[in-house]
């Protein structure tokens, strides 16, 4: 613990831990994984130079020390949260510039298009959509969009929805090659598939649990959602893309999910997180945007809110 910020980050940690009762549980309400947790809390004790918990029982135990320092936290996290109440309380109009990072296919089916109800409702609020950087560390946006199987650690985000990927044809395609009903038939058609996942490895039927393996004939793979998008709504072939993708796309040739009955297995699941500054100290402006996209995000058709399922 380098900075006074660190100190209050890592007892912040401190607080989670006590609130959730164990690591797991804490990791999972900071959206980060155990073993940054555990790395804080070795931080802490060897600042301190004595044990935050206690190793001897079964339960998560405060040490003398460890109570010291949450009460310490308590009191300093209350003085803040008024501060900045009050604070807050002295704008009459929230306003500024807010820049949001996101892949180009959410920015131009998902986010974009929301953005003029957003502006309605907070016209002194300027967002500045910018393409997201490879990586966290280089990408300067005030709200970054991200999905993954594994935030990045030690960063304050927030959970928006599950990413399902299903597989989908224009109706151009699938009136000239046919409509496939069961994994079998996936045989004579061809794929236009994510640089990622460039083999479809097994499907299970939703009802019976009957498994169907498959290697398909890979026609294109691409890094870039927005070009495997264009391809198939072209009727190029069969693509394997992000439900939202469906759920948010326009009359003009509108893609169909195929294979209703049956669940794609192989890929990890993966979730759409917002990347954001310590919510203590979010702007007005940034939190107003962070909240809409939560918002929009537990309209993802065909996804799971993490939201809706508190």
């Amino acid at each position: 613990m380098d900075s006074p910020n660190d100190a209050f980050r890592y007892l912040s940690t401190l607080a989670a831990i006590v609130e959730a009762g164990n690591f797991s549980r804490a990791a999972d309400d900071l959206g980060v994984n155990r073993a940054a947790i555990s790395k804080r809390v070795l931080q802490i004790e060897a600042a301190l130079g004595t044990p935050v918990f206690s190793r001897s029982t079964r339960k998560m135990e405060l040490t003398p020390a460890g109570r010291v320092l949450l009460d310490c936290y308590r009191r300093a996290s209350e003085a803040l949260d008024t501060g900045i109440e009050e604070a807050r309380g002295t704008m009459t109009i929230v306003a500024g510039k807010v820049s949001v990072s996101c892949a180009p296919s959410l920015a131009t089916h998902v986010v974009g298009p929301s953005l003029h109800a957003f502006a309605t409702q907070f016209p002194k609020i300027r967002i500045h959509l910018q393409s997201l950087a490879d990586e966290i560390e280089r990408d300067d946006a005030d709200i970054q969009l991200r999905i993954t199987h594994r935030p990045p650690p030690d960063s304050a985000v927030r959970k928006l929805a599950r990413v399902n990927w299903t597989l989908c044809a224009s109706e151009e395609y699938l009136h000239r090659f046919g409509v496939p009903e069961h994994p079998d038939d996936l045989r004579q058609h061809k794929f236009i598939m994510p640089q990622s996942y460039q083999r479809l490895s097994t499907f299970e039927h939703r009802d019976s649990g009957a498994l169907e393996s498959l290697a398909p004939q890979v026609s294109l793979t691409s890094n870039i959602q927005e070009t495997i998008f264009g391809l198939v709504q072209r009727g190029a072939g069969i693509g394997l893309l992000p439900s939202y993708l469906l759920a948010f796309q326009s009359s003009h040739r509108p893609l169909r999910s195929l294979l209703p009955a049956w669940q794609l297995l192989g890929r990890p699941p993966e979730t759409l997180y917002a990347i954001h500054a310590p919510a203590k100290l979010l702007r007005a402006s940034t939190r107003a945007v962070l909240d809409h996209l939560t918002a929009l995000a537990a309209n993802l058709g065909g996804q799971a809110s993490f939201k809706d399922q508190a």
